[in-house]
């Protein structure tokens, strides 16, 4: 029992001794806001491959336009619909090429990229399922956010800043200290984490069923107190 009052007794002159010397203390706090989804986003791709440019250009505009025709007809508004990416790129064989030797062309992958927002929440699945029946060919990077992530954040901040204060003033008094005026508040990085994703396959087959489970946004701060 000695040897434990010892310990304690070492752990806390060592931050008086340093409140004593810099006259101020230093915290950092967080908080976070959990919300409900009202909205989700996908990423979708139409890939092309053929032995000409304008050959791969002009199918892939084919296959992409089949693609948002069909999720304008499931319900998803135009301007939901934003091209993120397009990319043209030769397609080389390097299997049987010689040292300094040019691989051979054999042909060219177009790429067209878009990402998809999704305000029915309850349509997420089918959306999908009609994304991969008319032509894309890669889906990922489903993620679900809130529309009033920025007043999310607001009450986040306003949470963090208060428990950075609580922190400060249990530090103060648990080293005999009071604590004085603030001197110092720096937001550091904070985080908008999209609602976490479970998909299971329906019972009569296609659509996939996807759940989410809120929207966390959290808020950090760092703050430097005096102390008396």
């Amino acid at each position: 029992m000695k040897k434990l009052i010892a310990f304690v007794m070492v752990l806390c002159l060592l931050p008086f001794a340093a409140l004593a010397d810099s006259g101020e203390i230093k915290v950092n706090a967080s908080a976070t806001v959990q919300m409900e989804a009202d909205y989700a986003q996908v990423t979708l791709s139409v890939q092309t491959k053929a032995a000409k440019v304008d050959t791969a250009i002009s199918q892939n505009t084919a296959d992409i336009n089949r693609l948002i025709d069909a999720l304008k007809k499931a319900g998803i508004a135009e301007g939901d619909i934003v091209t993120d990416n397009f990319s043209v790129f030769p397609l080389y064989d390097y299997q049987y090429t010689s040292a300094g030797e040019i691989p051979k062309n054999t042909g060219f992958q177009v790429t067209n990229t878009l990402t998809v927002t999704v305000r029915d929440l309850t349509a997420v699945g089918s959306m999908l399922d009609t994304a991969a029946q008319n032509g894309a060919t890669e889906i990922y990077g489903l993620t679900y956010g809130s529309a009033k992530a920025g007043e999310a954040y607001d009450q986040a901040l306003t949470m963090a800043i208060e428990e950075g204060r609580r922190k400060a003033g249990v530090m103060a008094a648990a080293c005999g200290k009071e604590l004085g005026e603030l001197t110092e508040i720096n937001e550091t990085m904070g985080s908008y984490l999209g609602a976490r994703i479970q998909a299971k396959a329906t019972e009569d087959a296609a659509a996939p069923t996807i759940i989410s489970d809120g929207v966390n946004v959290t808020a950090n701060v760092e703050m430097v107190f005096e102390v008396k």
